[in-house]
């Protein structure tokens, strides 16, 4: 054996075959026979063949100065009930944005199907999938832990984003829990100390429980019993009354919540305590009305998801993985001046 590293073309001339045939035959490609995928990769191992990660990383540039080329389709699944409200429904647009536009300038389209109120088997969709040529499938955040999607996973290369499908799937999520730690860490900034959090319960069991996770272990670390405010977990709009039992019992001088998607503020208002409680909302947008807190990167998430997706289809792995893995994006925290700022601005 050469003192030097092994080279495909080493593989090839051993074998009699062209290099691009060891190629596609290291990645497991489909269209090589098992047979020659075995002999290949068993002379791989006698030459103890490893891919250059130099000469890999030329490729994928090569390959992404390639904008719009057409390669494949990507499909974006997902279940988004008709009527919700419109804070919703953007971080939804935003997540797709992202997405889309990464998978365009990788030479990919990125096609969209809303299952909402459907009737699909798992065999009837996972063919209208294939008849499109959709090779790989994004599943962007269910409304609900209880909605699924009938596909058939084998078929796909699959990426979920956030926590709120049952399905090992490899992921890209906000990281809820440092979120919820560096929103503390704000108002302890400003001098706050009986800090509340309230949260619909659908919410609580979409992120995998991790905004309350960090939050016990906040109150933990900070204070004894008369600095710690009990948790609230409510049935969205719904409740009210029970919020207003709770605000009067703990008297919190600081509220951590999703503001676009609970009446917190028209609640404290109601309540007369506007302007001695602050409010910061966990899921920053134009709906949160100038208050502070922290920026989920939907568009980078959404892009993050297409970058692990395409990655998934240029090594030939398809269905759902034995051992899943997860990248967590970090949250952005944006002072409540600079919200009410760009607000005015938009």
């Amino acid at each position: 054996m050469p003192n030097t590293p092994a080279s495909l073309q080493d593989i090839a001339a051993r074998l009699g075959v062209h290099p691009s045939t060891v190629s596609r035959a290291l990645r497991n490609h489909p269209a090589i026979s098992e047979a020659v995928r075995l002999r290949v990769q068993a002379v791989a191992r006698e030459f103890a063949y490893k891919p250059n990660p130099l000469i890999a990383a030329l490729v994928r540039s090569r390959k992404a100065r390639r904008a719009g080329s057409y390669r494949a389709n990507l499909g974006y699944v997902y279940t988004a009930p008709v009527g919700r409200v419109t804070a919703w429904r953007k971080d939804y647009d935003a997540l797709f944005s992202g997405a889309r536009t990464r998978a365009r300038f990788l030479g990919y389209e990125l096609e969209e199907f809303n299952l909402s109120g459907t009737r699909f088997t798992p065999r009837r969709f996972t063919q209208i999938l294939l008849t499109r040529n959709i090779l790989g499938l994004i599943l962007p955040p269910l409304y609900s832990t209880q909605d699924a999607l009938p596909v058939e996973w084998e078929h796909f290369g699959v990426i979920s984003i956030g926590h709120s499908y049952a399905i090992p799937a490899n992921r890209v999520v906000h990281n809820h829990f440092t979120a919820m730690r560096t929103a503390l860490a704000a108002c302890r900034r400003r001098g706050r100390q009986r800090i509340g959090f309230v949260l619909p319960r659908r919410l609580h069991e979409k992120v995998g429980k991790l905004w309350l996770a960090g939050y016990v272990v906040d109150q933990f670390e900070h204070g004894g019993r008369s600095a710690q405010v009990p948790p609230l977990l409510i049935e969205n709009e719904a409740g009210r009354a029970e919020f207003a039992a709770w605000l009067r019992r703990h008297r919190p001088d600081a509220i951590v919540g999703l503001l676009n998607l609970t009446p917190l503020a028209q609640w404290v208002k109601a309540a007369g305590l506007a302007g001695e409680v602050e409010l910061v909302t966990l899921d920053h947008g134009a709906a949160d009305g100038g208050f502070g807190g922290i920026f989920h990167d939907h568009p980078r998430i959404g892009a993050t998801a297409v970058d692990q997706l395409v990655s998934l289809l240029e090594h030939n792995e398809r269905g759902l993985p034995a051992h899943p893995t997860g990248i967590y994006i970090e949250g952005i925290w944006v002072e409540a001046v600079a919200a009410a700022a760009a607000k005015t601005a938009s």
